[in-house]
């Protein structure tokens, strides 16, 4: 090893020298037996350095102990597979050193061989290395990943001490044998991932093994390409489940990029961590991951691609880093389960259905860096309970917030000029609009339609004008003063207590549940003291405590209603109310209001009084029925002539319509005169009968015709005893062809 002097003198000459090119001629080498041994090199060597296999013709097998120690500006050296042996501190202290290329003849890896290398950011460790020594790569600060082959069977302790950046460490087979201290001081959070077929000896998915979490080593599943030595993952097999630990670098090359649907359809992942050395995140990369949980997404991603978490159905919360300047359209549509988003002051832009379908989201705050949102942004987040906008938005576009169900409140800023058609529609539980400034000069159709009835518009006083009069009707909205402007309060550990109300307060006055996105709880001491023109007051669920003289002295309060259960109240809280004063409740909570002297009903109480007092007096009662008695008469008469007309109505029914009559007319005219009858019967009469027709000749026929032709047979017989007879010839037939008019026809026989 060198003393400390040489290399003193070796670091001061670095100064006044010029670095040059390492070869062979910076090395000192033995050879013994036709085999070489490196012993020194130059501490003045630079740059890279790739070490032969042969040198004068003998092979290159070892590397003694301390050979490139303190060589400082050496950045690169490549090892060749000759070389089977590195001695210990063999590159301790080589602080330029980036890359180390190892051979595939080495088979361990020594004491501190790369200790101090604080510039080495990874190595590839050969296949046949089976241990690697105390110390190797102490303090080796800038190592993020390290590779050890399935021959790798024991780690010596302190092997990773204080490498402060090492993130990933990958085994490719069983667990080896480590010490107490291999790992200690190596960055927290570290991921050790090993293959499917070694998990059970490391443990469980998720599990610690020796300061260090398990999960699955997932390069074997990961498709990537490699453009300008940066690493882009283009692919993910979809068998792909549990937690997935993306690497930091790839072969050496930093992984940038997630490639467009990179990740799309991996529905067994739930859970990923993405490297710090990632920029972008591309369109659909982790689209319908469906059992995806958690995703760690780190600051130096700029930008994340449109519906890059679409239908991440189990994800549920997600911070985006203060990179990040726009979220783009559909980025986290159909999350379902997403409680939780934290939007930076860095984003400008929320692009259209960025958070549409989100129905667990329950708060959301845009800050005052964003001056756009496109439409349908958080379209159907039904369980979103309360939202902030933010000064910079001019704009809110077209069903910003419909199906927005449990919103109950949304203050406007003062910088919209517009609200769009359908922007809150179906907001069934929003109560309260306030505007901070004047109507904005573009309304579409339908902004506040089918919201919670009674719903109120709170404006300004100084903007009230611009709306129309206290009480009147505001796009279906009916107008109120902001009575924040007159209230004073305090924060403190997130919730909210009322401290002040301007005693010029008047009218009707509804306690937000929310100020500031935060609870109000509390109503402090003598808060709305002296509020003389107050004449109702709605205190929220939200309120557990009333303070001492709260609402002392407001001589005009008539009306308080409460919305939820009964909260604490301090001495003389009331005092000095009217004596009508009346407390609302509600009914299920009615046993636990039983105190301050004020007459206190249930809405179901109200409304039963309501109903009371709107029947109608006796007298007018006894009124309509002498009225309705003195009718029973006339309407009885009326009905008697009802039935007669309907009787006789029913006689005149019976007889013929006009076109039955003409049609009996018409066929009487048709039949003969009993003259024209009587000459047919007598030209009838006078036709011979066929009997006559028959006689009319001895042995004459008669001959049926068809078709305008008669037709005549018969056969010439033969006997000798004039009884039995026989035919002689065949048939003779004969065809005659009929006149018009009356003729007779017969045939004799030639004598």
């Amino acid at each position: 090893m060198k003393k400390l002097t040489y290399a003193l003198l070796a670091l001061f000459a670095c100064v006044f020298l010029p670095l040059y090119a390492a070869d062979v001629s910076d090395l000192t080498y033995t050879t013994n037996g036709g085999e070489v041994t490196i012993t020194d090199c130059d501490t003045s060597a630079s740059g890279t350095l790739v070490i032969p296999d042969t040198i004068e013709g003998n092979s290159v097998t070892s590397i003694a102990s301390g050979t490139f120690s303190g060589c400082i500006s050496l950045t690169s050296i490549t090892i060749p597979d000759s070389v089977t042996n590195i001695g210990r501190n063999a590159f301790f202290g080589c602080s330029s050193l980036t890359n180390i290329t190892l051979g595939e003849g080495i088979t361990s890896i020594g004491q501190s061989t790369f200790a101090n290398c604080t510039s080495l950011t990874g190595i590839t460790i050969p296949d046949g290395v089976t241990s690697i020594g105390r110390s190797a790569f102490t303090v080796c600060t800038s190592l993020t990943d390290i590779t050890f082959p399935d021959s790798v069977t024991s780690l010596g302790d302190f092997v990773f001490y204080r490498c402060l950046s090492l993130a990933s460490i990958t085994f490719w087979g069983a667990a080896p044998s480590v010490e107490e201290n291999t790992f200690k001081s190596a960055r927290a959070g570290g991921v050790v991932l090993v293959p499917d077929d070694f998990l059970t000896s490391f443990g469980e998915i998720g599990a610690n093994w020796n300061g260090l979490i398990i999960g699955v080593n997932r390069l074997e599943q990961l498709t990537w390409t490699t453009n300008g030595g940066e690493v882009t993952i283009t692919d993910c097999d979809t068998s792909a489940s549990g937690t997935l630990v993306i690497p930091d670098t790839i072969e050496g090359n930093p992984v940038t990029g997630i490639g467009r649907a990179a990740f799309e359809d991996c529905k067994s992942l739930t859970s990923i961590t993405i490297p710090d050395s990632v920029t972008s995140i591309g369109d659909y990369a982790f689209s319908r991951c469906y059992n995806l949980t958690s995703v760690a997404i780190p600051d130096s991603v700029t930008s994340i691609g449109v519906l890059a978490f679409q239908k991440c159905s189990e994800l549920t919360n997600v911070t985006i880093p203060d990179s990040v300047t726009s979220i783009a359209s559909g980025t986290f549509s159909g999350c379902s389960s997403l409680t939780s988003i934290t939007i930076p002051d860095s984003v400008t832009t929320i692009g259209q259905n960025a958070f549409l379908g989100c129905s667990s989201l329950i708060s959301v705050t845009i800050p005052d860096s964003v001056t756009t949102i496109i439409q349908s942004a958080f379209f159907n987040c039904s369980s979103l309970t309360s939202v902030t906008i933010g000064n910079s938005v001019t704009s809110i576009p077209v069903n910003a917030f419909r199906g927005c169900s449990s919103l109950t409140s949304v203050t406007i800023p003062n910088g919209v000029t517009s609200i769009e058609r359908l922007a809150f529609y179906d907001c069934t539980s929003l109560a309260s609009i306030t505007f901070t400034g004047p109507v904005p000069t573009t309304l579409g159709e339908n902004i506040f339609g089918n919201i919670a009835a009674g719903a109120v518009v709170l404006v300004s006083d100084g903007f009230l004008s611009s709306f129309g009069e206290i009480g009147a009707n505001w796009n279906g909205l009916i107008i109120d003063v902001n009575r924040l402007e007159q209230l004073t309060w305090t924060t403190t550990g997130g919730e909210v207590t009322i401290t002040d109300c301007d005693t010029s307060a008047s009218g009707t006055l509804v306690i937000p549940d929310t100020i500031e996105g935060n609870p109000v709880t509390g109503i402090g001491r003598a808060a709305f003291e002296d509020c003389k023109s107050l004449t109702s007051i709605t205190i929220p669920d939200s309120v557990t405590s009333i303070g001492d003289y709260a609402f002392t002295s407001c001589s005009s309060l008539t009306s308080i209603t409460f919305q939820g259960a009964a909260p604490t109240v301090g001495i003389e809280a009331f005092l000095g109310l009217p004596d009508e004063a009346v407390t609302q409740v509600p009914n299920e909570n009615l046993e636990s209001y039983q105190w301050n002297g004020l007459t206190v009903s249930t809405a179901d109480q109200s409304d039963a009084i309501a109903d009371l007092e709107a029947r109608p007096t006796q007298e007018a009662y006894d009124a309509v029925v002498a009225e309705r008695d003195s009718k029973i008469e006339i309407i009885n008469q009326l009905q008697v002539t009802v039935e007669a007309n309907n009787s006789k109505i029913a006689e005149l029914e019976k007889r013929p319509k006009a076109e039955q009559l003409a049609t009996a007319i018409a066929e009487r005219d048709a039949r003969p005169t009993q003259e024209a009858y009587n000459t047919v019967v007598a030209e009838r009469d006078a036709r011979s009968t066929t009997d006559e027709l028959q006689d009319a000749r001895n042995g004459s026929v008669v001959i049926a015709s068809s078709n305008g032709e008669a037709t005549i047979s018969f056969n010439i017989e033969e006997s000798e005893d004039l009884k039995t007879w026989q035919v002689t010839v065949e048939k003779i037939t004969k065809s005659i062809q009929l006149k018009d008019g009356k003729k007779f026809y017969r045939f004799a026989l030639d004598k």
